[in-house]
């Protein structure tokens, strides 16, 4: 109930109590020209203040609903451009993370194949830093490791050839001398 309402109904209640009792005795009375005096003067102020009572309430409802229809019409315009600022915020996050991710990825991986491209030029001096990807980790340290054994068998096979080389020099020279 909104404050005073229990009031206005209470004196709704006992206003109407007082028109009931004035209709009762107005129709109790016998005679038809003292009815039409007693209405115009018992009945008929008892009605209008009976019904401007009930204006009252009615009118003290209606600013009721009026006010709470404007609060809910607020809090809906709130709510809408809140849920907009969010859905708007979420966009720019996902098309963050959509420009971002790729490039994390990506940049990691154009190193590594860098590096690919150097080593099947010949250049086995090359070092690929931690993509600082956790999930790109295991491809680097592979790659290293590849490169390292590459690196030793190179090592080792340019000795055997130098060994090679050399038994040949001595054996073409052990030829020429008689």
């Amino acid at each position: 109930t909104l404050p005073g309402e229990a009031e206005a109904v209470r004196e709704i209640d006992a206003r109407y109590r007082d028109y009931a009792r004035a209709v009762d005795r107005a129709l109790a009375d016998p005679s038809r020209g003292t009815r039409a005096e007693g209405y115009f003067r018992e009945l008929l102020p008892r009605f209008t203040r009976l019904k401007e009572s009930v204006a009252r309430v009615a009118r003290m409802n209606q600013r009721n609903m009026e006010e709470a229809d404007r609060r809910a019409r607020a809090m809906a315009r709130t709510s809408a451009l809140a849920t907009v600022g969010l859905g708007a915020l979420a966009l720019a996050l996902a098309l963050w993370l959509a420009w971002r991710l790729p490039k994390a990825l990506v940049r990691p991986l154009d190193r590594l194949a860098d590096a690919a491209r150097a080593v099947g030029d010949g250049d086995l001096d090359v070092v690929v830093p931690s993509a600082g990807v956790t999930e790109l980790d295991p491809l680097t340290e592979a790659f290293q490791k590849m490169v390292a054994r590459l690196k030793a068998y190179r090592q080792s096979s340019l000795g055997e050839l130098l060994a090679a080389k050399d038994l040949a020099n001595a054996t073409v020279r052990c030829l020429l001398d008689p």
